[in-house]
């Protein structure tokens, strides 16, 4: 049953993403380019630091903002919700489900050599599954 099933069975591999320094002109480009809703924002590193939507910068537009000249890093929502690629699909539903999302990033922890004592480690997105993955499994193993 799903118990059994893990989330690196399910999700897709590679994540797109974007720099927190990008705009959101390039964002939207992104977006439309690989017709997705959301990518995730990473530091230099590379470690997953947030998640930027389309309603984020409909939400900048609607302000009135100059997209060409927002950043990511102030629209984006920080420390986005994120599952273990070892966890089971079960595990990946109850935490959409709780938290009311439709995609979870997917990420494997590696330790680094810190630049401050604090950094230990980062999290590297690795893939993502979202609700609709989990709902073509479903209508596979059941």
């Amino acid at each position: 049953m799903l118990k059994d099933v893990k989330v690196k069975d399910v999700m897709k591999v590679g994540v797109i993403t974007v720099s927190m320094e990008d705009n959101l002109v390039d964002v939207a480009k992104v977006l439309s380019k690989h017709r997705i809703n959301g990518v995730g924002v990473v530091d230099e590193n590379g470690s997953l630091e947030g998640v930027i939507s389309d309603r984020d910068i409909i939400r900048a537009f609607s302000k009135g903002i100059n997209l060409k000249k927002a950043k990511v890093k102030e629209f984006m929502a920080p420390i986005p919700i994120t599952i273990d690629k070892d966890k089971s699909l079960e595990d990946a539903a109850k935490l959409m489900y709780s938290e009311g999302l439709h995609r979870l990033f997917v990420v494997e922890q590696e330790e680094i050599k810190p630049k401050s004592l604090s950094a230990k480690y980062r999290f590297k997105p690795v893939g993502i599954i979202t609700s609709r993955d989990i709902v073509v499994e479903l209508s596979r193993s059941c």
